[in-house]
């Protein structure tokens, strides 16, 4: 008598509900720390603004150096704040706030040079503020060379504003109403012209001829 053979019939796994929940929740956590984060970031440029505005270092007279210190405590006050939320919400860790003050401080020093910076310093902002003046008349390069002699480096005296600014840096130190290079100033050049190797930039600005031989 022959055997019956058996043939194994394929069967699907069974459903796995655990796993399946697992997912759902891991989910709902992404989203949350998605939620908190954007928050924080929004939260956070308040923040700056809010001192900002509040004058808080304003004895400091160099914007970049200010907003830096002041992207710090914006950062410090949302780490606070969220700890603190996170004795109330226990969803919220001090990880969480921490990681989400640096998000925020990030955002708001990208933000801090790219727009306040620029328009405080930028020639262009000055050259096209100008024109704002007159938006009806058209201006050649002559009008804007003598605008940008009358107005930028005479009336506004900027060229004195960024020696003085280059002097508080420490790469420059006067003697005398003479200036000159420290060693953090090289040091600066340095890192100028690998930045711009790294980056391709216009090299014109960090290969110039010295003061005293700039009109020959």
């Amino acid at each position: 008598m022959i055997a019956p053979v058996t043939v194994p019939i394929a069967t699907r796994p069974p459903l796995d509900l655990a796993s399946g929940l697992n997912v759902a929740q891991g989910l709902a956590a992404a989203m949350q720390l998605v939620a908190l984060f954007g928050a924080a970031a929004i939260a956070g440029f308040v923040l700056l603004v809010a001192v900002f505005k509040a004058g808080v270092l304003g004895h400091i007279d160099i914007l970049f150096y200010r907003g830096v210190a002041l992207c710090v405590v914006a950062a410090v006050l949302l780490a606070t704040a969220l700890t603190l939320a996170g004795r109330r919400f226990p969803s919220i860790t001090f990880g969480d706030a921490f990681a989400a003050a640096c998000l925020s401080f990030g955002l708001n020093l990208s933000f801090l040079v790219i727009a306040p910076v620029t328009v405080d310093r930028s020639i262009s902002v000055f050259m096209i503020a100008t024109m704002a003046a007159a938006p009806e008349q058209p201006v050649t390069t002559a009008d804007m060379d003598l605008a940008f002699r009358t107005q930028y480096l005479d009336r506004m005296a900027q060229l004195d504003r960024r020696m003085k600014e280059q002097v508080a840096s420490g790469t420059m130190v006067e003697e005398g109403g003479r200036y000159r290079l420290t060693p953090k100033g090289i040091g600066f050049m340095r890192t100028a012209r690998f930045v711009a190797w790294l980056f391709d930039t216009d090299t014109k600005l960090l290969n110039q001829p010295a003061a005293t031989q700039a009109k020959k």
